[in-house]
């Protein structure tokens, strides 16, 4: 203890000449701070080095801050430096603040960072700014003895660096355990970081889901860290993971958010959905308007197409080979994740643009959405 006070005494002689004048706390009496009773040295301060910062034009390191103050004597060094970061503002995932440690130079490494702000406010393919308040504290070391210092705090604006993301597909007992019953159960974009399934589970039936990239690699399969999981809410894992299973038994939507890697399990309202035999497309781009292409049935309103040549022009899903239901989608309204077109189909709405090429085509008949995967 009485080392420590002759710390304190030796920084205080060092703003003695700034300090003279009365405008400073005695640091006898310092000040307790939220981080291990921190004390506040007047001039000791962390300024930033940047006003805005877009980590998709930063790859490397980034200097967090400078210290502007007093020059320590020989045999004083400033260790530990740190700042700990708060983020603020709408959209949150997480409030919780994560402290990253600097280098000597005062920088940190731009993926700790990323792994921070995508923690906070999750993933986006499309980033926004972000506020962050950044608390920076020093320990000043003298022959093995540390203080503390408050350094206050900074209020930066960070832009996360772009996140592509996947889609996924899923399959277990309810379609085939193989990649090739996996490609016929897209789970369908809902928008840039969200997706769903809709349709009959059985809470007794087990699954587990691939990345598009992924399918057929069993080292990199998408499920929960808990055999048999079926809680209405949790996280998706990758990798050497468990099967899950639905929360409960009838129609569900099993909606994922993409951004915190989430899923939660939504009982329909409506447990006596309208059945259809057929569900096709007709128009331009599948050659006809009189002749359906047939969609095969995945899971109950679950249909797909695998490997389906279109021309370019417009095109319509229908139920049973008639006009009486069809489904259609406002050129607004049609979204783009990467190169995959999804959208929501409504009855008797404008026919949707397609363009030339082969796809993997999707639609539930319950929700109306749609999905069209390019393949080669």
């Amino acid at each position: 203890m009485k080392k420590h006070i002759y710390i304190l005494g030796l920084l205080l002689g060092l703003v003695g000449l700034s300090a003279c004048n009365g405008d400073y706390d005695d640091w006898t009496s310092p000040q307790a701070n939220p981080q291990e009773n921190a004390i506040e040295v007047k001039g000791f301060t962390a300024a930033k080095t940047f006003d805005a910062l877009d980590l998709n034009s930063n790859t490397d390191s980034i200097q967090m801050f400078k210290l502007e103050g007093v020059s320590l004597p020989e045999g004083y060094t400033v260790e530990n430096t740190r700042v700990v970061l708060t983020p603020k503002g709408d959209g949150l995932k997480s409030t919780l603040s994560k402290t990253l440690y600097t280098s000597n130079s005062l920088k940190v490494d731009s993926a700790s960072l990323q792994s921070f702000l995508i923690e906070a406010y999750g993933k986006s393919p499309k980033p926004v700014p972000h506020e962050v308040e950044g608390h920076v504290y020093a320990d000043v070391n003298a022959n093995g003895e540390e203080v503390l210092i408050d350094a206050g705090t900074i209020k930066y604006q960070f832009t996360p660096a772009k996140v592509i993301i996947p889609i996924y597909y899923i399959f277990g007992d309810f379609s085939a355990w193989s990649a090739d019953g996996a490609k016929k159960g897209l789970v369908i974009p809902t928008s840039e970081t969200t997706a769903e399934y809709v349709t009959y589970f059985d809470a007794g039936k087990y699954m587990k889901m691939w990345i598009g990239s992924n399918i057929g690699d069993w080292a990199n399969v998408t499920g929960t860290e808990a055999d048999g999981y079926n809680k209405e809410s949790g996280a998706f894992v990758s990798g050497d993971v468990k099967a899950f299973r639905s929360s409960g038994t009838g129609y569900y939507a099993f909606r994922m958010d993409l951004s915190s890697n989430t899923f939660k399990w939504v009982k329909l309202d409506n447990q006596n959905p309208t059945e259809y035999e057929h569900i096709g497309m007709v128009g331009d781009g599948v050659g006809s308007w009189d002749k359906d292409l047939d969609l095969e049935q995945n899971t109950p309103h679950c249909w797909y197409a695998l490997g389906v040549t279109l021309k370019e022009g417009p095109v319509k899903f229908r139920a049973n080979h008639g006009w009486t239901v069809n489904w259609g989608a406002k050129a607004e309204d049609l979204k783009h994740l990467d190169e995959n077109m999804y959208g929501t189909g409504v009855q008797d709405a404008d026919n949707i643009s397609v363009t030339a090429g082969k796809y993997n085509v999707y639609f539930n008949d319950i929700t109306g959405n749609f999905c069209f995967v390019p393949v080669e």
